[in-house]
Order: structure tokens, then sequence, then C-alpha cells
């Protein structure tokens, strides 16, 4: 098997966090269990979000919350990027937890 220069290589990696079917089923669950409306006004950012948290779960096997935060490789920000952009190529990046 060739060595993989980025994590997003991986053959699973677009099964497991670009694919919009399973990340609309994990958007539902988190949704779910945080108590927040199902709804999707921004689809692209609704599945960047879910795309991230889907990437941690695949990597690491540990659910993201706000006190539990893993840095993301920037191979894997553009991979989910690229696959679901903002208009305005405005991103809010990654922010530590504040206590807040």
């Amino acid at each position: 098997m060739k060595a993989l220069s980025c994590i997003s290589e991986h053959p699973e990696f677009v099964a497991a966090c670009l694919h919009p079917l399973v990340l609309r089923v994990a958007l539902v669950g988190m949704m779910r269990i945080r108590g927040d409306p199902i709804g999707f006004s921004n689809p692209n950012r609704s599945y960047r979000h879910a795309a991230y948290h889907q990437y941690i779960w695949w990597s690491y096997n540990i659910r993201l919350d706000r006190r539990i935060r893993r840095v993301i490789p920037s191979c894997v920000v553009t991979a989910i990027r690229n696959e679901f952009p903002e208009p305005d190529n405005n991103y809010v990046g990654y922010k530590e937890y504040t206590g807040v």
C-alpha cells in the first residue's frame, strides 16, 4: 500500500467524513443528544461541523464536547472545506475552550 501524505487520502476518510448521508445521520444524532432542533439552514456549514466531529470519532474514537477538543490536521480541514465550502470563503477555524 502506498504511503499516505495525509489521512484524508485514506479510502475510509471519504466514506466516514465526507459522505452527505453519513454526515446527515451524525448531525441528527448530535442534535438529539444536545436537544437542539433539527434543521439545516446552512447545509455546508452543518456538513462541515459534522465532518469535523466524524473525523475525530473515526480517528480517536472519542466524542467531542466543549471541554474535549482535538486539533484537526490542516489537510483534513482543507479536504472538508473543499467538499463543503462557505460561499464567502470565511471560516471560523479552531477555537480553544475558554470555560465560558
